[in-house]
């Protein structure tokens, strides 16, 4: 019994210095990952002069706001944000519409062609986004609507995923369900 016990220790000190080596690697890397974030956040208070001194420092000598006025006051960093803000809003509101009724219709219609035309939506989800750049920039150009918010919101108006989702989910939905409901009104 006591040659099993003093098998295990040796390994134990062993396991403890492979830990030892492994959190002191990881904080090497961790340290080059945030290192430039670290002298990217100390360059903005310094002043263009000590930026671009050489020898480099670390801390700013004589740390200014100046970056951070200038920056704020020469772009329009609130019509960038209220663009953004439209366009994310405009573009989930549609799909979640165009998705809902897309799906809905899938799961619980029957028409002519509805097998193909499904396998057609699910296929639009291998093509991939950089491929379908220029012919977006073609007909954005050609319903001229070219540099405005709607260049950004047609293209993400309906997504296959969507559709897709929707119609999975749709299709288990009770039929008994959809007519107590139309019975209702």
């Amino acid at each position: 019994m006591d040659e099993v016990l003093d098998d295990r220790r040796p390994q134990r000190e062993r396991t403890h210095l492979g830990e030892y080596v492994l959190i002191a690697v990881f904080t090497v890397i961790t340290i080059l990952f945030v290192m430039p974030l670290v002298v990217m956040v100390l360059s903005a208070f310094k002043p263009l002069a000590e930026i671009l001194r050489t020898p480099p420092t670390l801390w700013p000598e004589a740390p200014t706001l100046d970056n951070f006025r200038t920056v704020l006051s020469e772009a329009p960093y609130f019509l960038w944000y209220r663009n953004s803000l439209v366009v994310a809003i405009a573009v989930t509101a549609f799909a979640v519409f165009t998705s809902a009724v897309a799906g809905y219709i899938f799961a619980k219609f029957d028409f002519p062609l509805k097998q193909p035309l499904f396998v057609l939506v699910l296929a639009t989800l291998m093509i991939p986004f950089p491929v379908l750049l220029i012919p977006n920039y073609i007909i954005a150009n050609k319903l001229g609507v070219l540099n405005s918010l709607w260049a950004l919101i047609l293209p993400g108006m309906v997504r296959a995923f969507g559709i897709f989702l929707i119609r999975q989910f749709a299709a288990g939905i009770p039929r008994d369900l959809i007519e107590s409901a139309t019975l209702g009104e």
